[in-house]
């Protein structure tokens, strides 16, 4: 058993959003195709959002208390650790994939010089972005900090269609800004056993090979993923980093000689292991690499995996190995949300970052 460190990404060039940058940016940003009734991004509130009409020009005019630019590689990991205190239980080398997804996506607000907030929007391609890691200290809530931040995630999506993840006290300030709701992705968790191993053992498909990921199958990787789509853009660069990072283990599937699913398993801060993603043509593909998965982590340890609520035979498969409902978080998207194949998805990557 490997206890693994992050890598440490190289230094990403730091951006200052200033108030003038920020209205500059709102008044020129191209309007956010949305679905139908859908609000342009907006928010009434400086640091709120708990009501729709607003416009995004206004919080980008809102008092700019804190500075917000780019995190640096060593600030991300700040951020990560306010995220495990939160109860996300990210990864232990989460940093260096996302920063080779997106070096810059990492926003940081700073009061005096202190680091006091976060927020990541990752670019995924000139159609595609996500949030993630909106995190305010305690202390220096209700100060327009989040308002600075959002701004500055926002004026950097430009006119792509934004994602995000939402916890359900959220969702109304995101549905101000104009986000509007797809579908619940659902963390399951419970203990490994041999009990659940021998359980997906007999819910699998002997015809289905199943192997440890090498290097070798990433362009195969890829294009698997674009069928479907299973992704909403290409992702080469995070696919290398995700797959390659210390900790990360990676199973690939076949079926009659074609690669039809794939799934990684990587540990957390606290001891816990996550699934995801975990990409299959069914269930009983799914079962298969969960055996491979789920084989490498110590007996009793704690598994997480989150599960895209529609994906019925998904969330059954899970409470058929004794996993339950840790949480929830609502999908929500700012623009025509993508057309994703959640079938074969059992398990999403990350709420982080999409």
């Amino acid at each position: 058993r490997r206890l693994l460190q992050a890598r440490r990404p190289a230094a990403a060039t730091g951006v200052l959003y200033t108030p003038e940058r920020l209205q500059s940016r709102a008044t020129s940003r191209p309007a956010v195709a949305s679905p139908a009734a859908a609000s342009p991004l907006s928010c009434s509130t400086p640091d709120g959002c708990s009501k729709p009409g607003g416009s995004f020009t206004a919080w980008a005019a809102a008092p700019m208390v804190a500075r917000v630019r780019t995190l640096k590689p060593a600030e991300v990991n700040t951020a990560i650790d306010w995220a495990e205190a939160e109860g996300w239980s990210p990864g232990l080398a989460d940093a260096g994939p996302f920063l080779a997804a997106d070096p810059g996506a990492f926003l940081g607000a700073f009061v005096n010089g202190a680091l006091v907030g976060c927020i990541s929007l990752a670019l995924h391609s000139d159609s595609s972005a996500f949030l993630g890691f909106f995190i305010v200290l305690a202390e220096h809530r209700r100060k327009a900090h989040g308002a600075a931040l959002m701004s500055a995630a926002l004026s950097r999506a430009g006119g792509r269609v934004v994602g995000l993840d939402g916890v359900q006290e959220q969702v109304g300030r995101y549905e101000g800004l104009g986000f509007r709701r797809a579908y619940l992705n659902v963390r399951m968790g419970g203990p490994v056993t041999p009990e659940v191993i021998a359980s997906l053992r007999a819910q699998s498909d002997s015809q289905i090979g199943v192997m440890p990921y090498e290097v070798g199958f990433i362009h195969a990787l890829e294009r698997f993923e674009e069928v479907g789509p299973l992704f909403p853009a290409h992702r080469p660069n995070f696919l290398r980093a995700w797959l390659g990072s210390e900790g990360h283990y990676g199973a690939v599937a076949f079926k009659t000689g074609i690669l039809s699913g794939y799934g990684v398993i990587r540990p957390t801060r606290r001891g816990a292991f996550r699934v995801g993603p975990l990409f299959a043509a069914d269930a009983r593909m799914a079962s298969a690499l969960l055996v491979c998965l789920l084989s490498q982590v110590p007996v009793g340890t704690t598994v997480l995996i989150d599960v895209p609520e529609p994906n019925e035979p998904a969330m059954t498969l899970m409470r058929s190995i004794g996993l339950a409902p840790v949480f929830d978080c609502v999908r929500m998207y700012a623009g025509a949300p993508p057309v994703l194949d959640l079938q074969r998805t059992f398990a999403i990557t990350t709420c982080e970052f999409g």
